[in-house]
């Protein structure tokens, strides 16, 4: 049965081929006899020279109309001297482009829960995977001591409200055993 199946299968796609074939060479075919037989006509169409007033054309402003001055030099050195040559800012020691967890003031407007730091990266790694599998917002905010050592901070937040982080600590401390703080998050 199987044989006969494959067999038909076979045969089908074998004419198809050939049916395909044939029909490439009759229409190849055809084309060629028409070029060889054919009368070839050509139409020839005037086509009126373009005429361009050149007072018309509008003058092109400047260089400097166009593109005018910039900082952005001065913006770049200014970066550049924001941070070592690690990536970590010279003001608080944060990695560039990582948000920057400092002690709470009076003026703290937005909070975050910093779970515990880490001096293994791979540490903070699995620490900050098993916050998000328990449904917290972790991240890590890695920096650089005074001493030129790099802790990795695991922290969860952003939160808008001190009561709300003050729950998340406790929360977070029931969970994973830990003496979580809560820190005013900036960027």
């Amino acid at each position: 049965m199987y044989n006969e199946l494959v067999d038909e299968f076979t045969m089908e796609q074998k004419t198809r081929y050939r049916l395909t074939g044939t029909l490439f060479l009759l229409s190849a075919g055809y084309i060629l006899i028409t070029l060889l037989m054919g009368d070839s006509v050509t139409e020839s169409v005037d086509v009126p020279e373009l005429q361009v007033d050149v007072e018309k054309i509008p003058d092109m402003p400047s260089f400097d109309e166009v593109a005018p001055e910039s900082d952005v030099l001065e913006v770049i050195q200014e970066l550049r001297n924001s941070v070592d040559e690690e990536g970590f800012s010279t003001e608080n020691g944060t990695l560039f482009g990582q948000p920057v967890l400092v002690p709470l003031s009076s003026k703290s407007k937005v909070f975050s829960v910093q779970a515990a730091s880490f001096k293994v990266v791979n540490n903070a790694n699995n620490l900050r995977d098993k916050l998000r599998a328990a449904g917290y917002e972790a991240f890590i905010s890695s920096m650089k001591n005074k001493e030129g050592v790099i802790i990795h901070r695991v922290a969860v937040g952003p939160l808008l409200d001190k009561k709300d982080a003050e729950q998340m600590r406790l929360s977070i401390d029931n969970e994973f055993s830990l003496e979580a703080q809560i820190m005013e998050l900036t960027l």
